[in-house]
């Protein structure tokens, strides 16, 4: 594939080059790291990063830990300890957030089938899901997606596999992380690493109007831009 006309190709050595001479706030980056553990409910990453670099940073240490523990037990499977220990924190955030109510319910759907509990998968779905997705209609189609699972005896090839992936159970643990903080006796600050990232991924769009270059892939390896052809 040749890069498009007008566009100007960077070779892997060139942009390795211009990299390496970037300067780097390595104290700025380290707190924006830091930050970003805090603000997700890292708690042990965030102490041992605290102890290694030998500073401190103020921390709602009691709001760490608690979303720690619901991290936690979403990461184990373990939706409705998640669940209990969030109404336990805040009575009103599923009542906010009726979305978030429904998609840790279909986690637990989907742990049941991940553990081949097939019977309870089908009763969760029939006696839960199918109630609160009679009151949301908008959210049917999530379920049934989680129920395409019941379809294939080889779960890990067919086209929904991702929902069993590590990566499904990190996502909802970030979005009922992202709902305790909201609370109106929380205290969230910006994460700068977020923000960080956004801007890379924005300038890197914005250069790709114009040049060919190694892309940074969301696994953090860089694609070296494609071969000329003649």
């Amino acid at each position: 594939m040749a890069a498009a006309p007008g566009k100007k190709t960077i070779s892997p050595e060139e942009w390795g080059k211009a990299l390496d001479g970037i300067e780097v706030d390595k104290g700025l980056l380290d707190r924006a790291i830091l930050q970003h553990l805090i603000s997700e409910g890292y708690k042990e990453a965030a102490e041992e990063m605290m102890a290694e670099l030998g500073i401190h940073v103020p921390v709602d240490t009691a709001s760490l830990d608690q979303r720690s523990q619901v991290r936690g037990a979403l990461h184990r499977g373990d939706v409705q300890s998640a669940i209990d220990k969030v109404n336990e924190l805040s009575s009103e955030t599923f009542d906010r957030n009726t979305e978030l109510f429904f998609q840790l319910n279909i986690q637990q759907l989907i742990e049941h089938i991940r553990g081949g509990n097939i019977p309870a998968a089908l009763d969760f779905a029939r006696t839960e899901l199918a109630t609160l997705g009679s009151e949301n209609p908008a959210l049917l189609e999530r379920l049934e997606e989680a129920m395409a699972l019941l379809a294939f005896k080889d779960r890990s090839s067919c086209p929904v596999s991702h929902l069993l992936s590590p990566s499904q159970r990190q996502i909802m643990a970030s979005k009922v992380n992202a709902a305790l903080q909201s609370q109106p006796e929380a205290d969230p600050s910006a994460d700068q690493l977020l923000g960080l990232l956004r801007a890379f991924v924005w300038a890197q769009n914005q250069l790709g109007t114009r040049a060919t270059f190694p892309v940074m892939q969301s696994s953090g390896a860089m694609e070296p831009p494609p071969a000329p052809t003649s």
